[in-house]
């Protein structure tokens, strides 16, 4: 399949050399597997012979992220566990803070509210004139 997929048409023109890619097909065909008490090859060329390049690092991370950078991080899993205390502490401070709020809010309405009722009573004494 490998070699199927790469072949190249002649007279055109590609940006990467077949050199390296008719190695690695050269050495596919040439390569045999040991096999296993069954009988069957434990791994086959493709898989012996790609697996030798070296990944562009770890996935997911960005690639300018290398192995060793993630090494050496000072963060691990374990300083992002809470315990159930840390959580409910962390909780009730929310709901502290969510009351306060609350209580802010309701005294602004409530004086928004007096606010309107002065305001109201002073158009029914301009009007009532």
């Amino acid at each position: 399949m490998y070699e199927v997929t790469r072949k190249r048409t002649e007279g055109r023109q590609y940006k990467s050399s077949y050199e390296d890619t008719a190695t690695k097909i050269i050495e596919m065909k040439n390569y045999e597997a040991e096999n296993n008490e069954e009988g069957e090859a434990a791994i086959d060329g493709y898989a012996a012979i790609m697996s030798k390049e070296k990944s562009a690092g770890p996935i997911m991370c960005g690639r300018g992220v290398t192995k060793k950078d993630l090494a050496n991080t000072k963060e691990t899993v374990q300083s992002y566990v809470m315990t159930s205390n840390d959580m409910e502490t962390v909780m009730s401070t929310l709901r502290k803070e969510i009351e306060e709020k609350n209580e802010k809010k309701d005294a602004e309405l409530e004086q928004m509210r007096k606010e309107r009722e002065v305001e109201k009573q002073k158009m029914d004494l301009i009007l009532a004139k």
